[in-house]
């Protein structure tokens, strides 16, 4: 029995000594990945830290984000947790909720029908939305819902106004305290689109009223809230921006609809949607997750309970306590994964690097869960987890791409229509005088698919995710469109608008 117990106590020895030569070998090679994977970034000429990809802030008076419409939304308080560890309270509640007041769209009523009766968007429904709202002053029904519309936003000319003195300044930074990492707040996200979303709305009516001129000062608006909800390196923020951007789109298309545009302000319009370059915003916020991640990768390793403190308060049940199948893990696989992490996104940006302002970012490439799969799990299992969403990322810059493309394109169209009377035979006509070339399907880099039909009107599309020609398939509402289509003039409810 003795000799039992010797020989189970060597091996059981043996075995520890086993495990702790294994976890050490992988520690090692674990922060040897890491150390190699940031000389790789550096020698790339890439950021590593957050103040090497912001750089200076502009100053308040240039500064979108520091005007009076977000002031106080983004104060924290300095204080210490029960461990005496610094801590950051977020004090901007207040501010933000005069932001929220200020900014709010009315919701659908209740009773309100699914299926609309008119083309486009019903302006005598959104009026009805705004009479039953809280703080609005709204006249009683009338048979002209534009002229109501316009009287109710008079309660929101503060809105308005603040929006103008942001619009007014170059540059825009959100004070976001990125250190925070996952837990970092983005409270002006959703409050810019629904300032865009009230400038639409007074578009809209502006147009139908005959009011073409301040309906475009409307459309620039748009515009600028967009650029200022890509400008900071967040991903959400370049989503909200191309969301922003569709409503630009969609209240030039209802302009085009009833031929309301005049050819000077075709003009202007199409020289503003051919502006929109969204590349450099997507790298931007690309270098942004790659040192969110690599903090995140930091915050679990140096400081676990602070980091799954943080995710509890957050309000995500199930993560107060460090899991054990995380704390058995060693620390050099969360370095592998930190490296792993970082490597994948970096052939994300290189690619945007490389590939053409006018081309697919989608297409072309080896997918994120191909790039994961050939790399050992324990060494990418967290990558795995969190990484595959990216893909969206470039499919949905992809669509954005093309409905700007086409939005130019019926533009340059419609100057040809006011000139002509009619529609041109083929997009090359449209060249030295209403565009300087033909633009390109973002997905296969052929000239965008258009056709003129025997009414007079036209088609005209790109070919879409399948990158297949399917004839200007639009597909079914609420469905991936087979075909990215120009909506028709008698588009409605079962059309697509962007």
């Amino acid at each position: 029995m003795k000799k039992f117990l010797r020989r189970s106590g060597f091996a059981f020895l043996a075995l520890i000594t086993l495990v702790a030569l294994a976890y050490a070998i992988e520690n090692w090679r674990g922060a040897a990945a890491w150390t190699a994977e940031q000389k790789r970034i550096r020698d790339r000429g890439e950021p590593l830290v957050w103040a090497d990809l912001l750089g200076a802030a502009p100053a308040p008076e240039d500064n979108f984000a520091a005007s009076p419409l977000f002031a106080g939304i983004f104060e924290y308080q300095q204080t210490k947790d029960a461990k005496g560890r610094d801590r950051f309270e977020w004090m901007g509640r207040d501010a933000l909720k005069r932001l929220s007041e200020l900014t709010q769209v009315p919701p659908p009523l209740k009773d309100e029908p699914r299926e609309k009766p008119t083309r486009g968007i019903d302006l005598a429904l959104v009026a009805a939305r705004f009479r039953a709202a809280p703080g609005f002053t709204c006249p009683e029904p009338s048979a002209d819902p534009a002229k109501d519309l316009l009287a109710c936003l008079t309660s929101r000319q503060e809105t308005f106004d603040l929006i103008d003195d942001a619009a007014r300044r170059p540059f825009s930074r959100f004070p976001i305290r990125y250190e925070d990492a996952d837990q970092a707040l983005l409270p002006h996200l959703a409050h810019l689109k629904g300032a865009a979303s009230l400038l639409q709305i007074r578009a809209l009516a502006r147009l139908q009223t005959g009011d073409s001129t301040n309906a475009l000062s409307d459309v620039r608006l748009i515009l600028r809230i967009s650029r200022a909800a890509g400008a900071d390196p967040v991903l959400i923020g370049g989503l909200v921006q191309f969301a922003i951007e569709n409503l630009a789109v969609n209240t030039f298309w209802h302009g085009w609809r009833d031929s309301a545009w005049t050819d000077s302000q075709l003009a202007e319009l199409q020289q503003r949607f051919s502006a929109i370059s969204s590349r450099s915003n997507i790298l931007l916020a690309l270098r942004g997750e790659r040192i969110f991640s690599s903090t995140l990768y930091d915050l679990m390793l140096d400081d676990p309970s602070r980091y799954f403190e943080s995710v509890a308060e957050a309000g995500e049940e199930g993560t107060a306590a460090f899991p054990p199948s995380v704390r058995i893990m060693p620390s050099g696989w969360f370095r592998q994964n930190q490296a792993t992490h970082s490597r994948v996104i970096d052939d994300m940006i290189r690619h945007g690097q490389e590939r053409p302002e006018d081309r697919a970012l989608s297409t072309d490439r080896v997918s994120l869960m191909q790039q994961l799969q050939a790399i050992p799990l324990p060494y990418s299992i967290m990558a795995r987890m969190v990484l595959p969403y990216l893909e969206n990322t470039f499919k949905t810059a992809d669509r954005q791409l093309a409905i700007t493309q086409l939005t130019v394109t019926a533009c340059a169209l419609e100057r040809h229509r006011i000139a002509h009377q009619s529609y041109p035979a083929t997009l090359d006509a449209l060249i030295p005088g209403f565009l300087p070339r033909v633009p390109v399907d973002p997905i296969d880099g052929q000239p965008l698919r258009y056709s003129l039909k025997p009414d007079g009107t036209f088609v005209l599309y790109s070919i879409g995710l399948d990158g297949r020609d399917n004839g200007g398939d639009a597909g079914k509402p609420n469905q991936e469109a087979p075909d990215w289509v120009w909506p028709q003039r008698n588009a409605g409810p079962a059309g697509r608008l962007f």
